[in-house]
């Protein structure tokens, strides 16, 4: 594993301290613990880890029936859809087209290394090179010699509209819930009643 992908954690009285070679030392507050003690989360933590989980096993089970049961293909193929569109959705021109304008064309979708696909998945490159082989042969992806990329109108593609709305309404129940818990745990907040 690469030094700027290790992270490495370890027990402190002000919480956990997790090390990362690219963004320096961060603390996560709601872990607490003594050295050689299990940490402990707070209950709004836990609760939220349990929104999260409930939400990443729904966006789960909608990869594992639109993408033929193949979470490393579908992770590939999420790194290459991320990467390809990553620059035209933060160009100024793209972000002042009307919600309406469509799909953006072709030349807007950048081709991606296979070798920058097998770093961002932490899959094996010989993995990589035969998932994208199989996305390329079922027309998911588009073969081009700096790499491959996603094509117009990638949403409408096979199934991935089915799954970018179970995606986003996964992501939105997941913040209102949090939002909920944080509006509940508020200092001075009543208790519900039973």
């Amino acid at each position: 594993m690469a030094a700027s992908r290790r992270i490495a954690g370890r027990n402190s009285q002000a919480g956990i301290e997790f090390a990362n070679a690219s963004s320096g030392v961060r603390k996560w507050p709601a872990l607490t613990g003594q050295e050689g003690q299990e940490a402990q989360l707070d209950r709004a933590y836990r609760r939220k880890a349990l929104i999260a989980c409930q939400g990443l096993a729904r966006i789960l089970h909608k990869a594992v029936d639109c993408y033929d049961g193949d979470l490393e293909s579908f992770a590939i193929y999420l790194s290459v859809v991320c990467a390809s569109l990553s620059a035209a959705h933060r160009d100024p021109d793209v972000l002042a087209l009307p919600a309406d304008a469509g799909p953006l064309p072709d030349s807007y979708h950048r081709p991606v290394s296979r070798r920058a696909i097998a770093a961002s998945t932490g899959l094996p490159r010989e993995t990589v090179r035969r998932k994208i082989a199989q996305l390329v042969a079922a027309g998911r992806l588009t073969e081009e010699p700096q790499g491959v990329r996603t094509q117009s109108g990638v949403l409408g593609l096979q199934r991935n509209a089915e799954f970018a709305v179970v995606l986003i309404r996964e992501i939105e129940r997941s913040a209102l819930e949090f939002a909920t818990l944080a509006r509940r745990s508020a200092p001075g907040t009543p208790p519900e009643p039973s």
